[in-house]
């Protein structure tokens, strides 16, 4: 993996990192809260999406049409099962598990369906993310414990959501050569059209919740897209396999941060997960 391209990577990590601290704090209707995601989300992409597409000729496609459909509709199963999870569990497991379980699918799926094939050094390190995130989250004793279990079911959804879309944002930019912010673009309008039955009705809502905390969704709005143009951009050239462990380095800022702002419980053993889930991600980019 280039420098570059690890760079870009470890920024994407922190602004994923940052949005999802911020979400924390939002409570309300999650199907409200994540078109409101995805409608600021829109706003801010769509200029550069609409520069990058006019640069292109303005080509279409049945991959430009029906991918970000398919994108859309992960992505909001996705942020749904996180938002969900944040009102019943503690960040430090649920965000977590969330992006442990969705690299790690991942990485199966690029190898499986995409036909990727990443050095044994790369699907260690793998393994040893699963590992870290089985320290974070306290093992397969908190199965007794309702409320952690809840997180880690929460977690393990969203982290299929991401698995899910992050292979087909992967195929379309990368083998397909769809161009990312297009393409980010045409998948955040996806997602607010899937949840409109949800939303509108809820607008109301919507509003207050916007008017009651416009700083904390304005962080959203744009560190959401720029976390996740920043990964369609390396997709372009690096495979799926590699890029989808390495983004989660995410983990140690998000483990550290739970226990230091929230002060949510276990920090030391969060922590201690964390560095095993980095060691991981340093196999991977070095593999």
């Amino acid at each position: 993996m280039s420098a570059g391209v690890l760079g870009l990577l470890l920024a994407a990590a922190v602004a994923h990192a940052a949005w999802n601290l911020t979400a924390k704090r939002l409570a309300g209707d999650p199907r409200v809260i994540v078109s409101l995601y995805a409608a600021g989300s829109l706003v801010v992409i769509a200029p550069f999406g609409v520069w990058q597409w006019a640069h292109h000729g303005w080509a279409v496609s049945p991959v430009l049409l029906l991918a970000p459909l398919a994108s859309g509709a992960l992505r909001n199963l996705y942020a749904l099962a996180l938002q969900a999870g944040y009102a019943r569990a503690d960040l430090g497991v649920v965000y977590p598990t969330a992006r442990g379980v969705g690299p790690s699918v991942a990485m199966v799926l690029a190898v499986v369906v995409l036909g990727e094939r990443p050095p044994l050094l790369a699907l260690a390190g793998g393994a040893v993310v699963i590992l870290g995130i089985a320290v974070v989250t306290g093992g397969l004793a908190v199965l007794r414990r309702p409320a952690v279990a809840t997180g880690l079911m929460f977690g393990a959804l969203s982290g299929l959501g991401i698995a899910g879309y992050t292979v087909l944002d992967g195929w379309a930019v990368g083998t397909e050569h769809v161009p990312p912010l297009t393409f980010l673009m045409l998948a955040e309008a996806a997602s607010v059209v899937i949840l409109a039955p949800a939303w509108w009705p809820g607008r109301r809502h919507a509003r207050d919740l916007v008017r009651a905390r416009p700083s904390t969704f304005a962080a959203v709005w744009l560190l959401m897209p720029l976390s996740y143009g920043l990964v369609l951009w390396c997709l372009r050239t690096t495979d799926v396999s590699i890029v989808a462990p390495v983004r989660e380095c995410s983990i140690v800022i998000g483990a550290l941060a739970a226990g230091l702002l929230y002060k949510e419980a276990h920090l030391r053993r969060r922590v201690l997960g964390s560095l095993v889930v980095l060691g991981g991600i340093a196999l991977v980019s070095a593999g």
